[in-house]
């Protein structure tokens, strides 16, 4: 009987120990498959920032790319300067530089219809062959009109133009632009002093900046020409309340 009893206790702790050595070879595969699951995702991550998908950081904002960057935008607001940058010529060419207000374009009273109107701003600065966004001329009203007009606005071509002399033709003797801007219908200006735009001229401004002569800080002119009549202040008039230039850019 004592026999028997020793014969059991010695399986007992036999099967213990294998089930133990199985437990730990259990033990020893489940981690084997977590360090090959952990390598596998490690890869899996190598593997996709290997392919470019745009967030190495892993920070959801995505990386910067060439195609988000570019030339900087850029904007400047200008006034006229001086008495002589803003002008009117009549039909027989003669020119006024010093006036209190600018006839958009019709003096029968006092100086004529058809008249040709020059604007000139200095130091504009963009740079050769940005890309013009936006571009218009603010007028404030100087006396109340709404009747029927329709205005045509060019830029004078070539580099760097200088200001509006007395000069016979001065104003129509310049070469225009290519480009040109309709301005049709223009509505009523029905009450002193307030702000009226003109229609975008990124076209005629873009032209001037893609020519082989231009450099930053030139001044550029607007003519304006049409039938009818809307008056803005001038220069003479009320400097602060003079014609002013808005432009909209991105550098090339």
């Amino acid at each position: 009987m004592g026999g028997e009893s020793g014969e059991s206790e010695s399986s007992s702790e036999e099967a213990d120990e294998s089930s133990d050595s199985s437990s730990a070879g259990s033990d020893s595969q489940d981690a084997t498959s977590d360090s090959g699951e952990a390598s596998s995702t490690a890869d899996e991550a190598t593997s996709a920032d290997e392919a470019g998908d745009g967030d190495s950081a892993g920070d959801g904002d995505g990386d910067a790319t060439s195609a988000e960057s570019g030339g900087e935008p850029g904007s400047l607001d200008l006034s006229i300067l001086i008495a002589t940058d803003d002008a009117e010529e009549n039909e027989a060419g003669e020119v006024v530089t010093v006036s209190t207000d600018l006839e958009l374009v019709d003096d029968p009273m006092t100086w004529g219809s058809n008249q040709v109107v020059g604007i000139r701003f200095q130091v504009v600065n963009i740079p050769a062959a940005a890309t013009i966004t936006s571009a218009r001329l603010d007028f404030t009203v100087d006396e109340p009109t709404s009747e029927a007009t329709d205005l045509l606005v060019q830029a004078q071509s070539g580099a760097d133009p200088l200001t509006f002399s007395e000069g016979n033709g001065d104003i129509t003797s310049r070469p225009r632009t290519n480009a040109s801007v309709s301005w049709y219908d223009v509505p009523p200006w029905p009450e002193i002093g307030f702000v009226q735009s003109s229609p975008d001229l990124s076209p005629l401004v873009q032209e001037l900046v893609d020519a082989p002569g231009w450099t930053s800080g030139q001044s550029l002119v607007f003519l304006v020409t049409g039938t009818g009549a809307r008056v803005a202040t001038a220069y003479d008039g009320n400097p602060t309340a003079s014609t002013g230039l808005h432009i909209e850019w991105v550098g090339p």
